[in-house]
Formats: structure tokens, sequence, C-alpha cells
């Protein structure tokens, strides 16, 4: 999404009765979304401090401390990749490195990943790149509405997580206007499936399949006015409509 905003949240779920689980649980979970490069915390000509994952460090590292790292989750909801000098440099010219963002991810527990249409706008070169090295770091770069030809997801669709006692499901989609927005060069490999109806249908069958107790909806998009007019920000339809999820990351 062409906008900037780097939040960090707790949410604290207390759940009466989940699936076969009853009794009191607390799971924090934590959320970044557009960061668009925002990694470092000062400016590099002035030298002027600005909101950045340094930051969101801290306040993480806090929580975790209070709560214990057992209850926390740590998700991005897209836009990592572009939007920052040092995010150019490992795209296009440090490509024989490891690059950046996946070893700043790993050091902050970043838990999953979801892709958005300006990581996508970096090209396949880049975030096949990022996927593998994600991955080999134990974190998934999710986009399950991000299709091959076959039908099945370009990049992983969730992942699970034992937090709290609880067995957590996150699923991850991606702006489906991507395909208006971008060269088709730069998604040769995939199509891009509308948020609605797709996301319900993989809730309910991703659910049957894994018995989750808690479910975490990623989805890089708009909020949208509700009404189902924008494919591009269908935010408050999810909201409005997604049955069995507990939270929705938008």
């Amino acid at each position: 999404m062409k906008r900037f905003s780097l939040i960090a949240f707790a949410t604290a779920l207390l759940l009466a009765s989940c699936n076969e689980r009853s009794g009191e649980y607390t799971l924090d979970i934590l959320a970044t979304n557009d960061v668009h490069g925002a990694w470092f915390d000062r400016g590099y000509v002035d030298g002027k401090l600005k909101p950045s994952l340094m930051a969101v460090n801290t306040y993480v590292d806090s929580i975790r401390n209070a709560s214990g790292s057992n209850k926390v989750l740590l998700l991005d909801s897209g836009d990592c990749l572009q939007g920052d000098n040092a995010a150019y440099y490992f795209n296009y010219v440090d490509t024989a490195d490891v690059h950046l963002f996946p070893r700043i991810a790993k050091y902050m527990g970043y838990d999953a990943i979801t892709v958005g249409n300006h990581d996508i706008e970096t090209g396949p070169r880049v975030y096949d790149r990022v996927t593998k090295e994600l991955a080999s770091r134990g974190i998934p770069f999710l986009a399950g509405n991000a299709l091959k030809s076959d039908g099945t997801p370009y990049f992983p669709e969730y992942k699970l997580f034992k937090r709290g006692g609880l067995k957590v499901l996150v699923l991850g989609y991606t702006n489906p206007n991507i395909q208006a927005w971008l060269d088709k060069s730069l998604w040769p490999e995939m199509d891009f499936v509308s948020l609605i109806p797709f996301v319900q249908e993989r809730v309910d069958a991703i659910k049957a399949q894994t018995s989750p107790d808690v479910v975490v909806v990623s989805v890089h998009s708009g909020t949208g006015k509700g009404d189902g007019s924008i494919l591009e920000a269908q935010g408050l339809d999810l909201f409005k409509s997604l049955k069995g999820v507990d939270v929705l990351l938008c």
C-alpha cells in the first residue's frame, strides 16, 4: 500500500474456551506494517531520529521480558523491502551477501511476515531471495492468495505456533490489486486472488486440518469502506464477514 506506518501493539486474548481447551490464557500479539525499509533510527544525512525497527525492537523486548517470550507473537503485515537506501542497497547492489532484512527479522524474533505490494515491486530476484533467506531462519514470507498456474501458493500461506499453552494459526495474504499496479514482469509466475471470499474458504479448510486454538489473519490491504467496492482495500470487508478468526491484522 502507498502509505507509511510503523506500528507495534499488543493484544491480550482472554479465552474462556477455545476448541477443546478451557481456562484463561494470555497471548500478546505484536505487529508492524508498512515499514518500508525504516530499519535504522537516524537519517543518513541529518542524523535526526525517526521511527524505525530499532525502536520497535526495544518495545518488543520489554513485552517479552514482562510476559515471557513463550506468550508473544511478532508479526509483520507487509511492505518491508522498499523505501530506504539500505533496502535498495541490499535489493540491487549487494546481492552476494545475505540480505539485511532477514537478518534483522531473525534478530528481532519475527515469527511470520506477510508479503506487501511493494515487496513484489522489487522483482522476483529480490523477493525469491528474501523468501529463501527468511525461511532458512524459520520465518515464513506469507501470501496465500498469490497462486501459481497450478493453483498452489507461490509463497507459504500459514504457520502454526505454540504460544502460552495455545496452538496459534497465523495466515497471511497480500494485496490482490497488485495485478493492476505492477507490470506482469514483476510477478511472472503468479496471479492474485481477491481476499473475499478466498480468505474465508482457506481459513475454514486450514482450521479443519490443524485444529488451532487461536486464528490470526494478516493481510496487506487498506481498510476501505466495508462495502465491497475497493479491491485494494478489503480490510473492513473482511472484518465484517470473517468467521472463525480471532485477530485480523490489516
